[in-house]
């Protein structure tokens, strides 16, 4: 959108046609991440603030394209929370949704608190959502962070994590979830060393 006004907007044509300009929301975009589903839907994850340049009471939407108009609702909402404004979407086998969250009150180290939840929802109805807490050791960062569903059940799914912000000893960590309870472990060819993880995806064996 516009640099002088809070605006998301969504612009399309056929090859030999004309564009057509909708505005999604009337907000500061701060991250945007377009992704298409198997059945052509567009899925769009727009992370918001009230203000431009300081990213104040960030606010994570999800949003389908449907008919020509998209419709959706907020991930997550918690105006004295900062949220990290990176996270990716990832689109599961058939309908489901998976948003890694991490909450924090700001940027600095004395700021960031162990809160990463993962946030599970459906193209059919972008309106709902179910958030999970997952305990984390130490402060992470998820502006790398990535998440796939592996077979039917919630005891199925894989988190990567990015390095801690604050810590001496960056590392990149697994996080799945067995049995219901989440574990955590660290990628051995990266303790100590700074890395990021690029995707997660599991193997035709469903692993």
């Amino acid at each position: 959108g516009p640099q002088d006004r809070p605006e998301i907007v969504w612009m399309q044509r056929q090859f030999d046609g004309t564009w057509s300009r909708q505005v999604i929301l009337n907000e500061w975009p701060w991250h945007l991440t377009l992704a298409s589903a198997e059945d052509d839907r567009l899925v769009l994850l727009a992370y918001t603030a009230d203000e431009r340049s300081t990213g104040t009471n960030m606010v994570a939407r999800h949003l389908v394209l449907d008919g020509g108009q998209w419709r959706g609702g907020v991930i997550n909402e918690d105006k004295p929370i900062m949220l990290h404004a990176r996270p990716e979407l990832q689109l599961t086998s058939g309908d489901g949704v998976l948003v890694p969250i991490l909450q924090n009150k700001g940027y600095g180290p004395n700021d960031q608190v162990p809160n990463l939840w993962l946030a599970q929802g459906t193209l059919s109805s972008p309106e709902v959502w179910l958030h999970e807490r997952i305990e984390a050791d130490g402060v992470i960062d998820t502006r790398n962070a990535y998440a796939t569903k592996i077979g039917q059940t919630t005891h199925n799914l894989t988190l990567a994590r990015d390095f801690p912000i604050s810590s001496n000893n960056p590392t990149l960590q697994h996080i799945t979830n067995r049995d219901g309870a989440w574990v955590s472990e660290v990628l051995p060819s990266c303790a100590n060393r700074r890395c990021s993880a690029f995707s997660v995806q599991p193997d035709d064996a469903g692993r």
